[in-house]
């Protein structure tokens, strides 16, 4: 369980957690393992219950791009009482749930989406994750001297050699049923990792895909593909003071021209001095890339960013459409919860 988690949370953040349930910290990774080992079985149940409700918690949340469908309250009845009826299937991503399969067992699943895990939260939402393999390709550059001379030999003519490795890796997608919000959510995970011809967008349809056929109002969402359009949060979020800190933002200046700002973790570009200066001097600015950090919200374990971003095009023709938000660093479900309700609001 932590040799999963090192890969989803920082030490820092687990240790608060640990912290908060009254149970022991060490150093680092390695040392809260071996902390672990040496104690009680009654001291390694208590650790284990609390890694795995982080552990779980981040399979929903973490780092995922987010499309978001407005329902009809009829529509979201009748979804809910879909996902209700269904069940996982038996599959390797299922028996290792909610860690990850291995390298072999990835292999040999392939790249179909397999419901794997349902959640069905206090209030009534209802979460199914679905699994499937995906490969990541990591190039490396060798120069003429760092390889062997058997291999110059081989190869003569040749100045640079590029290894090839193929890196498997399970991906946990989830799409969430809110009924008291009459709306439909997909997190797509390991968006950063998604290269073509895949898109988010793909992922998202294969989401629905998975479930055609056997509820008509998912099978609508299927042929319509028209999540909510977040283009017009990028202004919104960034013009509104109390919504968190801007941390990136990019953006087009009244004379055409493209500017790109970065500012540390815990400041706001809002309020930096040469920005404002910026924005006094030339007057309006068009936003088209921003990311906000929020530190906390209300109910929520953890706070979490967003970054909504457009195609510097998009500000050159009407209708403009962001189908997908980029959701970072939200620690649960609720944390989710908190973006998206902004994202919708400021939608309109």
């Amino acid at each position: 369980m932590l040799l999963a988690l090192e890969h989803k949370i920082n030490f820092h953040e687990l240790r608060e957690v640990l912290k908060r349930n009254d149970l022991a910290t060490a150093v680092g990774w390695k040392q809260l393992i071996e902390k672990i080992e040496s104690g009680t079985m009654d001291s390694a149940n208590a650790f284990h219950a609390v890694l795995l409700k982080v552990h779980n918690d981040l399979v929903l949340a973490g780092s995922k791009d987010a499309q978001v469908f407005v329902l009809t309250p009829e529509d979201c009845e009748q979804i809910a009482i879909f996902f209700s009826s269904i069940e996982p299937v038996a599959s390797a991503f299922r028996a290792a749930f909610p860690l990850a399969a291995n390298s072999t067992q990835l292999r040999a699943s392939g790249p179909e989406l397999l419901l794997t895990h349902k959640v069905t939260h206090q209030n009534g939402d209802i979460s199914l994750i679905f699994c499937a393999c995906r490969t990541e390709i990591d190039r490396e550059h060798f120069s003429l001297g760092q390889v062997t001379e058997a291999v110059r030999n081989s190869f003569q003519g040749y100045e640079e050699f590029i290894a090839i490795k193929k890196n498997e890796y399970q991906i946990f997608d989830v799409i969430t049923i809110r009924k008291s919000l009459n709306r439909l959510e997909i997190l797509v995970d390991h968006p950063e990792k998604i290269r073509e011809p895949e898109t988010v967008e793909d992922r998202g349809l294969a989401l629905f895909a998975a479930l055609h056929g056997q509820s008509p109002a998912i099978d609508a969402l299927y042929n319509q593909n028209t999540p909510v359009n977040l283009f017009p949060c990028i202004n919104s979020l960034y013009s509104n003071f109390r919504e968190g800190r801007v941390q990136r933002l990019s953006f087009r200046a009244p004379s055409k021209s493209l500017k790109r700002e970065t500012v540390s973790s815990d400041d706001d570009l809002r309020k930096e001095p040469f920005h404002e200066a910026g924005i006094k001097a030339v007057g309006t600015i068009t936003p088209y890339d921003v990311t906000i950090v929020w530190d906390s919200f209300i109910n929520a374990s953890s706070g979490a960013s967003v970054r909504i971003q457009a195609p510097v095009g998009s500000l050159s023709v009407e209708g403009s459409f962001v189908r997908s938000a980029r959701i970072s660093s939200a620690k649960d479900d609720a944390a989710i919860v908190s973006v998206i309700n902004k994202l919708v609001s400021y939608s309109t």
